[in-house]
């Protein structure tokens, strides 16, 4: 059942970039997040989204502070974005929510985000994937009993951007030339409804600045992740979300 916060999530010790992993803030006039203990996530709970009402803007950003400060999130840099995403009830979204986005910035959030060069948003019936120029629908059944294991992998020696999903790759843009300055994540979920019951949960958040994942398939973790030298942040989602850290 849901938690409270252990924490606020806006603590943080006032020190300068390269310093520090990461910060996950919820934005300003939107909703927070809830903590479960549902036997979809690992052992120790996951982040699940609130709500207000039949209209839900649960909207957040996460600020990594890369030891490399020119580090992107586009085709120059290699990059892998993973977590564990699940539904309580993916049919009571009549439209289209968004759920993640590649963000300019730690201040734009799903809200504010327009482009599509890694994006996932959610109806009733599809969860969809985006990349650069490409998108792929995945039917909500997939989702049903289980939080699933998602990544977006970011390949700058061949150009390309993929999505994979619990174990198989599901969309792949061969032609990755996206130069943007984007450097931010946005999570969340953000759009109407005709019920109260659905809300998006994510457990285990980790950004790495290099490729984890090749090929059409791969084997999907089965514990909680630790730091290496390759992990920008890591979010564990167990009772806070403060507990990144960096390799």
């Amino acid at each position: 059942m849901p938690l409270g916060f252990a924490n606020s999530i806006l603590t943080g010790t006032n020190v300068g970039a390269n310093t520090r992993a990461a910060t996950w803030t919820v934005l300003a006039g939107h909703d927070d997040f809830a903590f479960t203990e549902s036997s979809q996530s690992f052992s120790n709970g996951a982040v699940m989204t609130k709500f207000d009402n039949l209209v839900n803007t649960t909207d957040s950003t996460i600020r990594i502070y890369p030891s490399n400060s020119s580090f992107k999130f586009n085709s120059n840099f290699n990059y892998t974005i993973e977590f564990w995403l699940g539904f309580t009830n993916l049919v009571s979204f009549p439209s289209s929510q968004d759920i993640f986005e590649i963000t300019t910035d730690h201040t734009e959030g799903l809200e504010d985000e327009t482009s599509q060069f890694g994006k996932i948003t959610a109806n009733s019936t599809n969860v969809l994937f985006f990349t650069q120029g490409n998108s792929a629908t995945i039917a909500n059944s997939a989702f049903a009993s289980s939080l699933e294991h998602v990544a977006l992998v970011g390949d700058a020696d061949n150009n390309t951007q993929s999505w994979y999903l619990d174990g198989s790759r599901i969309l792949h843009q061969s032609s990755y030339t996206h130069t943007g300055s984007e450097i931010g994540l946005a999570l969340g979920m953000l759009g109407t409804r005709t019920t109260s019951n659905g809300r998006v949960l994510f457990d285990e958040v980790r950004v790495s600045d290099t490729v984890r994942y090749t090929g059409t398939s791969y084997t999907v973790p089965t514990s909680e992740f630790t730091t290496d030298e390759n992990t920008l942040a890591l979010f564990h989602c167990n009772d806070n979300i403060l507990d990144s850290s960096r390799g």
